[in-house]
């Protein structure tokens, strides 16, 4: 199964990597979470960007633009973020809105020594 926050797919299987993803989840009694969908043949080719909310979704006109909406549909539906990609979430959470939760997981080390840096030296930003 493909990483449920960043998936980069070909336009015609969308439609079908999703079901698939929603029959996986159904079969392990998992909720789906908000997650990214970027579309394009690879990583120098994007066509289109999606926020999967739901089973729902939304086109967004930039990278920029998906990941703060599908962030703030994580925050705001007090979602997990998914375990394959919890690292690279919780450092948008933590460095990018300055947000701690009640329900935040565990912060690794490398991840708090990371933002730790980044708030010694926010020129090098």
């Amino acid at each position: 199964m493909f990483d449920p926050s960043f998936t980069f797919q070909d336009t015609a299987s969308i439609a079908q990597q999703l079901r698939a993803r929603r029959e996986i989840l159904f079969a392990e009694k998992k909720k789906s979470q908000p997650f990214l969908v970027v579309v394009g043949p690879n990583l120098t080719n994007i066509k289109d960007y999606y926020v999967d909310v739901s089973g729902i979704l939304y086109r967004i006109n930039s990278l920029v633009k998906a990941v703060d909406v599908c962030f703030k549909a994580t925050t705001a539906l007090h979602a997990n973020y998914p375990p394959e990609s919890q690292r690279p979430w919780m450092m948008i959470q933590r460095v990018l809105y300055n947000i701690t939760t009640d329900w935040d997981s565990e912060v690794p080390y490398e991840l708090t020594s990371s933002y730790n840096a980044l708030c010694q030296s926010p020129q090098t930003l």
